[in-house]
């Protein structure tokens, strides 16, 4: 199991999480654009590269053994 830090935060992930970049427009709901397997450098990577317009907003979303966590968020 390998850990990263977020924001001050500490996160465990294995091969088998599930990393998803999510966009989404005003107040709807978000839909995944992205989504990589056991590996957060990449899914990381896909979100901080994309740029998302006023009134668009993106979230990076942590998936493991049934829980979904928020690991980053931006609006616009």
């Amino acid at each position: 199991m390998e850990t990263f830090n977020v924001g001050g935060k500490e996160y465990n992930w294995n091969s088998d999480t599930k990393f998803t970049v999510e966009v989404g427009k005003g107040s709807g709901k978000y839909s995944p654009r992205y989504s990589f397997v056991g590996n957060f450098v990449q899914a990381s990577f896909y979100y901080a590269c994309i740029n998302v317009g006023l009134g668009y907003k993106k979230r990076l979303v942590m998936e493991r053994d049934g829980e979904r966590t928020v690991i980053s968020r931006c609006l616009s």
